[in-house]
């Protein structure tokens, strides 16, 4: 296999020697060649690709990493079949790529800019890092910046950057930028280095350089930030000012706009506008405080923790006894089907996924044994699924629920097809069952405000530091879950990093980094909100503990925590109440104010705009005012009731 990798990488080399990919590349298959040990790249199997995925995601490589050398693999075989050799690729993309989690940029507010700065001592480093602020300098730019690409005391100072993929673009210079390059171009040594930031022996500085120079100053500073932040923030601020995306697209070297709108996405005017304006509307959201004095509070939610290490995914889970009585083969074939999984499941979820995994299969492969005589996946027919489903139905179970099981046991048969496994052909169209469309089931006003209310009572009621932090955890959640809509899953993983609030520009913004299928959305803080948390903080204390936000005993909130005291007050108080009834509440009163459908969809992250019209239907307030309209006109006839021809009738009679 060596011998290929090596006329492919110089293939690559060939095609684009100024760019770094035949590099990436040669490491890449270098890495995937030493994992599956064979010579022969005919050899190859998905298993052998299956092996290659597990290794990275064990090592705590992240999706895009992995992915990266999914596709360095895949474009090495299309090589090999230019070249006439007989062999198929053995990357799957739905079997084998990760989910990536959209994450959204990370500005960095002003108070952190401003210490970062100030721990600057160097004419140079605040040269460098100056150009990645105010003009979105990537730092391989900085480093490959020439002093031919300048063009300073022209209207206006501007310079030639050639970014990703061999690209030219013009970008232009602040006068603060212009004035610290400046400064830096006097005091460099005359050279004839064509390079404009240099080492201090005369060469160009390296991005490694550049990098360990960042994290010096952040030790100084204090400020938990990298070079790509800072071009982050450079996006974010031309966006607070209202330039046009198209224009923001070009001065950040984007081929795409859709890779600038992740930008606007984090930073939506309108969204944003449509929020505060639809909040404002309700009295159950009255701010517990005037706004001059929230802004007061600056960033103090704001802790400078370190990213926490990637959380390593289990590499072993003990599989249940249900699952063990069934035949070998087939308990290999769901550990291995369940190993390909866990590469999809966040890492908080692996736990409890797997457990649901087992138990579903648990349930369905006990059922084909026992009741059907079949041991392995190579004797189950289409008759055997459908009397599962007879079974399920006879015993109460919904449909949806049944689906769930049917879609497991779907994307199985369809792993081991990948496996050269023989699966009968009568299984290839498992159809799912007609299921109940439900409405959301949102709170009356009364009800959330009695809930509100019980929450408070607990808070100025707590004997002793543990209840007190209990209760203040509680109050934030719930503020977080009704005026925020977030899910529980995602206040258990809520980080400081998260969290972006700028006193200049008055901003309170929550980044939701990895929510439902892997989307990341922003949501708006109201003051009530803001308070809750900062409370809760000064109660709980700036201790890392991962850099989680909400924790119980020094660890993060377990799953159902959230859950259970929610229904335990809502108990005391006769609420029904649960985390997903508060976002339901949440999106329907914003809707009920007049704010805009499509921004109660960004700010529920919902994929699809049908998803956020269920609210539209549960709440639809054309309907209720002619149904009302309607009601009046029959009542205003001779009658003047419904019954009233009822009522006609009996006289007669």
């Amino acid at each position: 296999m060596r011998a290929e990798i090596k006329r492919f990488i110089n293939w690559t080399r060939m095609r684009s020697p100024q760019a770094r990919t035949w590099h990436d590349y040669k490491c890449d298959l270098e890495m995937f060649a030493s994992i599956i040990s064979r010579l022969n790249v005919e050899d190859v199997r998905f298993r052998d690709v299956d092996e290659f995925v597990n290794f990275q995601v064990n090592k705590g490589y992240k999706p895009s990493t992995v992915n990266r050398r999914l596709a360095a693999v895949a474009s090495f075989y299309r090589f090999l079949l230019e070249e006439g050799k007989n062999v198929a690729c053995p990357v799957l993309p739905k079997r084998h790529y990760l989910k990536e989690p959209q994450r959204l940029p990370r500005p960095v507010n002003e108070k952190d800019l401003r210490k970062f700065f100030n721990a600057i001592h160097d004419t140079r480093d605040k040269a460098m890092f100056i150009l990645m602020l105010t003009s979105g300098l990537r730092i391989s730019e900085v480093s490959a910046l020439k002093m031919t690409d300048i063009y300073l005391g022209e209207a206006p100072s501007r310079m030639i950057i050639r970014g990703k993929g061999s690209r030219e673009r013009t970008v232009y210079l602040s006068s603060e930028a212009e004035e610290d390059l400046r400064l830096w171009l006097e005091k460099r040594s005359k050279t004839r280095c064509e390079y404009v930031f240099i080492t201090y022996n005369q060469r160009k500085i390296s991005t490694t350089s550049i990098n360990n120079r960042i994290s010096h100053i952040r030790e100084c500073s204090g400020v938990n930030l990298t070079a790509h932040m800072l071009r982050h923030t450079f996006a974010d601020r031309l966006l607070s000012a209202g330039m046009p995306i198209t224009s923001i697209q070009k001065l950040m070297g984007h081929r795409f706009v859709e890779t600038t709108q992740i930008y606007a996405v984090a930073n939506d005017k309108q969204v944003e506008a449509d929020f505060y304006k639809s909040s404002g509307k309700l009295d159950s959201w009255k701010l517990l405080i005037q706004a001059t004095q929230a802004m007061s509070l600056d960033y103090d939610i704001q802790a400078d923790d370190e990213p926490a290490l990637e959380e390593q995914i289990p590499a072993h889970y003990n599989i249940p006894v249900s699952i063990s009585r069934l035949n070998m083969e087939l308990v290999n074939q769901l550990e291995a089907y369940r190993r390909t999984q866990i590469n999809r499941w966040r890492t908080e979820r692996v736990e409890d996924n797997s457990s649901n995994f087992f138990s579903m299969h648990s349930v369905l492969w006990n059922f084909f044994d026992k009741e059907c005589g079949v041991k392995s996946v190579t004797q189950l027919r289409s008759e055997h699924v459908l009397r599962y489903i007879q079974h399920r139905l006879e015993r109460g179970c919904c449909a949806k629920g049944i689906n769930i099981h049917l879609s497991g046991l779907r994307s199985f048969l369809s792993f081991l097809r990948g496996d050269e496994v023989l699966i009968d052909a009568s299984l290839e169209n498992i159809r799912r069952l007609k299921e109940t469309t439900l409405l959301p089931r949102y709170m009356t006003s009364a009800q959330v405000l009695c809930l509100k209310e019980e929450i408070e009572t607990r808070v100025l009621q707590a004997k002793d530091q543990a209840e007190m932090h209990d209760a203040l955890l509680l109050r934030a959640a719930f503020y977080l879950l009704w005026q925020g809509g977030l899910r529980a899953g995602e206040v258990n993983e809520l980080k400081f990093s998260d969290f972006y609030i700028s006193s200049v520009s008055h901003t309170w913004r929550l980044f939701i980094r990895d929510g439902k299928w892997r989307k990341g959305r922003v949501v708006y803080l109201t003051d009530a909100a803001l308070v809750g948390l900062q409370e809760y903080l000064a109660a709980r204390g700036m201790d890392k503990m991962g850099g989680y936000v909400f924790v119980r005993n020094g660890k993060p909130l377990k799953s159902g925590y959230l859950r259970q005291k929610l229904k335990s007050t809502g108990r005391r108080v006769n609420v029904p109440v649960t985390p997903h009834r508060l976002r339901h509440t949440y999106a329907t009163q914003l809707l009920n104010v007049g704010c805009q459908v499509t921004s109660i969809q960004k700010l529920l992250g919902h994929t699809n705009l049908n998803t956020t019209m269920t609210y539209a239907r549960a709440y639809d307030e054309t309907v209720m005012r002619d149904y009302f309209q309607a009601v009046q006109f029959i009542e205003a006839q001779c009658g003047g009731s419904w019954y009233g021809v009822t009522n006609i009738q009996q006289q007669g009679n």
